[in-house]
């Protein structure tokens, strides 16, 4: 904040996000053995592996993990919470059958709320922080390792919504993010030259002090990441196949 309390985010808020992102990041290193469960089942499901409509087995889950059942079943109400399994008494859970309007939709809710935050940052964040995003933003056209350009791109995101969300806006797109499968698009070449160019965008609409077009490139941004996600999901099959379980 600016001496008077009042005005733009400035340095401090951004040292603040990156300081938070590395709390958040040892916390990945070394998960509780619920979120390990829960981690794996969602990539299971967000990739394919586990059809829509089969069931979960949580035994093989346990084995693979080398967990007991417990943090499995609780990792399975987590799951439930975010829509991808549904929990039937005395049959199991079973993998969600969602449809490509699902994905849509989710995609596109959270492109709004985050769009409510990019909205705020361009009317908050001073040039200091304008400029820990440029280097990112150049970092990230470098990068060439995956995992790099993950952590870059969730940077990126991150320090936005620390700086123009409330506390609130922040749970509820950490709640709607988890969801999202982005590990499906962050690999592939097209994906990464798309978000480039939607990234330098949404930057030039922050420098020049316009929230209206930074909400709008933001909720591009993931408006496009939806319809690529849903073409990567039906050319790996996930809607097609017969499911691995029955209920």
């Amino acid at each position: 904040m600016t001496s008077d309390g009042l005005g733009t985010v400035g340095v401090g808020t951004v040292r603040a996000a990156t300081e938070d992102l590395a709390r958040k990041a040892a916390r990945r290193t070394h998960p509780n053995l619920k979120d390990t469960a829960a981690d794996h089942i969602r990539e299971q499901i967000l990739s394919g592996e586990f059809r829509p409509g089969s069931k979960v087995d949580q035994d093989e889950i346990a084995i693979t993990l080398g967990i007991s059942r417990l943090p499995v079943r609780e990792a399975l109400i987590e799951l439930a919470q975010e829509g991808l399994v549904e929990s039937i008494p005395r049959r199991g859970s079973f993998v969600v059958e969602l449809d490509p309007d699902d994905i849509l939709d989710h995609f596109r809710v959270y492109g709004l709320v985050a769009g409510m935050a990019a909205r705020r940052c361009a009317e908050r964040i001073d040039q200091a922080g304008l400029d820990r995003l440029r280097e990112l933003h150049d970092q990230m056209k470098a990068a060439t390792e995956p995992g790099r350009q993950m952590a870059l791109n969730f940077e990126f995101h991150r320090i936005i919504h620390v700086a123009g969300g409330s506390r609130q806006l922040r749970s509820i797109l950490s709640y709607l993010g988890r969801a999202l499968p982005m590990g499906m698009f962050r690999h592939t070449a097209e994906w990464e030259a798309m978000a480039e160019s939607h990234h330098g965008l949404i930057l030039s609409a922050l420098q020049a002090r316009d929230p209206e077009a930074t909400a709008a490139g933001v909720e591009r941004h993931l408006r496009d990441a939806a319809t690529y996600t849903v073409e990567l999901l039906r050319a790996a099959g996930y809607w097609s196949g017969p499911a691995t379980g029955a209920r």
